[in-house]
């Protein structure tokens, strides 16, 4: 009897691998972009202080480089330059500043998608705290508090960051 049990245990553990194997690393999409690697996770829409500025944000990795992605869209468009800086606040009270990397607009002109480089000295910040709060502007904006960073998205997005560190950076 033990050997029936262990041998349908061990066939269990083989299925499982074997599903999983097929499994896409940190549940991160990949595409190829511009000639990069790019990985995403998935995109989380939040309100901010202004009603008509639809914001998102997204966990991405470009190469070996960590990003927080954050999308507006805005009927008009928005600008956002490469000297504005995004603050990130973080449940233990710690703050972290990032500046734009890429700055992509879509063929609308509509959808502004800015990408924040987290330097590598700040990746075990993101990867130990729970973000709570993120702080940026734009010329059209020049104060845009997100403030409904649920504990949900924050948690998700440690957890890409933690996962991506420990497995995918080179």
């Amino acid at each position: 009897m033990k050997k029936i049990v262990s041998g349908l245990i061990l066939l269990f553990v083989s299925f499982a691998a074997f599903c999983q194997s097929d499994k896409k690393p940190c549940s991160l999409t990949e595409a190829e972009e511009e000639g990069h690697s790019v990985r995403k996770g998935e995109m989380n829409y939040l309100s901010g202080n202004y009603k008509e500025l639809r914001l998102s944000i997204q966990f991405q990795m470009i190469d070996n480089n960590m990003y927080v992605c954050i999308g507006m869209d805005l009927p008009q468009g928005d600008t956002i330059y490469k000297d504005n800086l995004a603050y990130i606040q973080f449940e233990d009270g710690k703050e972290c500043v990032l500046t734009p990397d890429i700055v992509r607009k879509d063929k609308s002109g509509k959808r502004t998608e800015c990408k924040f480089l987290v330097a590598e000295k700040d990746e075990p910040l993101f990867i130990a705290s729970v973000m709570s709060g993120v702080f940026l502007s734009t010329k059209e904006h020049p104060q845009i508090d997100i403030i409904d960073l649920n504990r949900y998205t924050a948690r998700k997005f440690r957890e890409r960051f933690e996962c991506a560190y420990s497995n995918l950076k080179k």
